[in-house]
């Protein structure tokens, strides 16, 4: 969820809650990793502790970094 916040504050001036950030993911990331989020933000809200597979969770940071990395590298962060 922490990844989604940053995406959405650098690509579009958002500051959100975990809570939000894991519903924005879900709205403007790759919906491929929508299971991960979800399984996060359930995960958050209740005392349910989801099974995670550490290669999806891998490459769902590094699918975020990307993003970012590339509104850093096009100069695309809002102000």
């Amino acid at each position: 969820m922490n990844q989604g916040r940053f995406y959405a504050l650098i690509r579009d001036d958002l500051t959100l809650s975990k809570y939000d950030g894991g519903k924005w993911a879900l709205e403007n990331m790759d919906s491929n990793y929508n299971d991960v989020i979800k399984n996060a933000m359930e995960d958050y809200l209740s005392d349910t502790n989801n099974s995670y597979d550490n290669t999806r969770l891998k490459e769902f940071a590094g699918e975020a970094i990307s993003l970012i990395n590339d509104c850093v590298n096009t100069n695309k962060i809002r102000k």
